[in-house]
Order: structure tokens, then C-alpha cells, then sequence
């Protein structure tokens, strides 16, 4: 059964927006950076202008331990697989700087601008409702690489998927298939010169060459610095979402008091 979204609502929400850059802030905050690079912001992030497509292949009743807060549990709680297949624009930008330590420490910072602004996944997801739609949990339990993999989420049950999902995130899951980045080295700070940069084997800086073009610097293997950061983003969504982890939504209601809207946060989970 597939069926249509409200997307145009995620795309408009500012509060959801804001909490995923907010936790992906945090967990880059956690990263041991390499040298050459000084603290990752993530200062924007927005869903992309399309809809995914999903497939709903099962409902039922939730698993035991889903739901960890039991008080809000309720005879109409749910559990739901879908299918996630989704290939168009997003957008992630993330603010670094490219740091040369020699001849002394810090010795010169270059301003980087990173944007992700296409991605592609396919994959079979876990989404539980609790507390008649209060509480929303969200968890990817595998990638989908051809139709095969499509027809055996719709033919086996939760409960037996789950049970071969069980191995380490990290190493059986990728979520993101592809994504397209675009990498800007800012020359604000440096004045009347040209640089010539070098990310080494030891995660160091070289300076390469020094010129006299005015206002440019370059960073010949830039796709080293790319790959450690799409290499982070992926672990930070299996980590976070990969089951037997899963995210928890609260979903404010807007005939709540205000000091319960503290507890309305996102959180992330591990199944026991």
C-alpha cells in the first residue's frame, strides 16, 4: 500500500528542522577531528522539495520493549513497516576551517563551506505510535538493494525481520546510497596571496606553493576531507536510527501546559 505525505508541512516545520541540525551539532561536537581541522557547525538544514516514495507493507501490534515509557502506553498503539525510497535534493551545510599548524600552531585558518544537496537511500523502516500519536519512534532496519530485498519486507513479519537485524549498525548498514557535496575554501583570510594546500597521509597540512594571486587558496585532495565528513554523517544516522537504536518524538499538544513542554524533545534509544 503506498500513500501520500504531508511533506510541504516537514518542509515548513522550523522546530523539526532546527532539532535535527541541533543533534547533529551534538553529535559532531563528540567527533576527535584530525588536525587539520578546526570544529564542524552544522549551520542549516532542510528537507528536500520532494516527497519520498513509501510503501506500507505491515501493521500490527507494537513488539515488547519498543515503547519504554509504559505510562504512555495505549490499546491503539501501533507498529508500522515501510519502505523508504527517495533520490532528490536536500540541504546540509556544514562550516569548518582548514587549519596549517606550521610553522606554529594555527598558524593560518581557511574558511570551508560544505553543502549536501542530493541524496539517495532506499531503505525498510520501523515507525511505532504511541500515546494515540504522542509519541512517535523511528528506526531503519535495513538497506533495500534491489527488488528481492523489496518483496521480503512485504512477505515475513516484523518480529522475523527484526531478529536478522540484530548485528552492529556500523557494519551492516548504510542508509545513504549516494549524495552530491559541494566544498568551498574561503579566501576572507587571506589577503594578497595564493595557497596551495595538501591534506597528508598523517591527517596534516602542507603548503604546497605560495603565490601572488590575490584572494585564492586551494585544497588539491579536498575529496579526503569529503569522505571524512560523509563518512561521519553516515555513522552518526546509523548510530542514531539503526536498529536496535531508534529515535523518539514527542509531539507537542497544543492544549498541554508550558512547563510540560520541556519534556517535548527527541531522544535517541537502544533496544534491549
Amino acid at each position: 500500500m503506498s500513500f501520500e505525505i504531508q511533506w510541504e508541512d516537514l518542509q515548513n516545520d522550523g522546530e523539526l528542522n532546527a532539532q535535527i541540525r541541533d543533534k547533529l551539532n551534538a553529535f559532531f561536537s563528540t567527533l576527535e577531528l584530525p588536525s587539520y581541522l578546526n570544529d564542524i557547525s552544522i549551520t542549516d538544514f532542510k528537507f528536500g522539495s520532494h516527497a519520498p516514495e513509501i510503501i506500507l507493507h505491515d501493521i500490527s501490534e507494537p513488539i515488547s520493549g519498543l515503547n519504554p515509557d509504559l505510562s504512555g502506553s495505549s490499546d491503539n498503539d501501533l507498529q508500522l513497516l515501510f519502505e523508504v525510497k527517495y533520490a532528490d535534493d536536500l540541504l546540509l551545510e556544514l562550516n569548518t576551517s582548514l587549519v596549517l599548524n606550521y610553522p606554529s600552531k594555527d598558524f593560518m585558518a581557511l574558511p570551508i563551506n560544505i553543502k549536501v544537496k542530493f541524496i539517495s537511500l532506499h531503505i525498510l523502516c520501523l515507525i511505532g505510535i504511541f500515546n494515540s500519536g504522542k509519541r512517535i519512534i523511528f528506526s531503519v532496519l535495513c538497506d533495500i538493494e534491489d527488488e528481492n530485498d523489496s518483496i521480503e519486507g512485504r512477505r515475513r513479519s516484523i518480529g522475523e525481520l527484526m531478529k536478522d537485524k540484530m548485528g552492529s549498525p556500523l557494519e551492516r548498514l548504510a542508509i545513504i546510497k549516494n549524495l552530491n557535496i559541494e566544498t568551498e575554501i574561503g579566501a576572507d583570510t587571506v589577503t594578497n596571496s595564493y595557497h596551495d594546500f595538501q591534506i597528508n597521509d598523517d591527517d596534516t597540512i602542507s603548503e604546497l606553493s605560495y603565490g601572488s594571486n590575490p584572494n585564492s587558496a586551494t585544497l588539491r585532495n579536498v575529496d579526503k576531507l569529503e569522505q571524512f565528513l560523509v563518512e561521519k554523517l553516515k555513522n552518526f544516522l546509523r548510530q542514531e536510527v539503526g536498529w536496535p537504536s531508534w529515535l523518539t518524538f514527542e509531539i507537542d499538544d497544543e492544549s498541554d501546559d508550558d512547563d510540560e513542554d520541556d519534556e517535548n524533545d527527541s531522544g535517541s534509544h537502544t533496544a534491549d
